[in-house]
């Protein structure tokens, strides 16, 4: 179930979802006592999360155009290059596709923060979770398992500048060595 977490967390970045727009995020995790809040930006596929979990702000963007991902820690001025590749196995992320919705099972239509909404039914070896998407922005607007919630809220159709999908002038490249991701990539 994990799986379906990490989709809604890249669920644009990795889509060709046209639209432009920004959200807030909030995420619980009651089996690790998580409880995160964030900013998440769209545009023309490409996605920007920033997040403060544990008092480290950090920055995600991802350009599935380019293949490349990059992950910002705004504090030290430091960004790490990956993949695309190499950022999916990293977070386990998975775009909403056909086969998906082929594999869920279709429960109807539901209003979530003022969005039509197709819920479905997601059963795998974790568990199960429910899955609201959005008919028109053409992603999950809201994911709940058993132990976890993810909810996008505040979400604005605006124009999003494209600086915000780019590393920052004066951000120092760092890689950490032989750094591995359980279940990722090498970075």
């Amino acid at each position: 179930m994990k799986k379906w977490l990490s989709l809604f967390i890249l669920m644009a970045g990795v889509s060709l979802c046209a639209s432009e727009y920004s959200a807030d995020f909030i995420m619980q995790d009651k089996s690790e006592g998580i409880h995160s809040k964030g900013r998440l930006y769209f545009k023309g596929g490409n996605m920007r999360q920033e997040m403060n979990s544990g008092g480290m702000r950090t920055i995600t963007i991802i350009r599935p155009s380019e293949h490349k991902s990059w992950m910002l820690q705004p504090d030290q001025n430091t960004y790490m290059e990956m993949s695309q590749e190499d950022m999916q196995g990293a977070v386990g992320g998975a775009d909403w596709t056909v086969e998906d919705e082929r594999n869920a099972k279709f429960l109807g239509h539901e209003k979530v923060n003022k969005y039509t909404c197709k819920k479905y039914l997601i059963q795998d070896e974790g568990g199960e979770a429910y899955v609201w998407v959005s008919e028109e922005l053409r992603v999950p607007i809201k994911i709940m398992g058993q132990n976890y919630q993810y909810e996008l809220v505040n979400i604005k159709k605006e124009r999003v500048s494209d600086s915000l999908f780019q590393v920052p002038t004066g951000y120092q490249k760092f890689q950490l060595p032989n750094f591995k991701i359980p279940g990722g990539a090498n970075f």
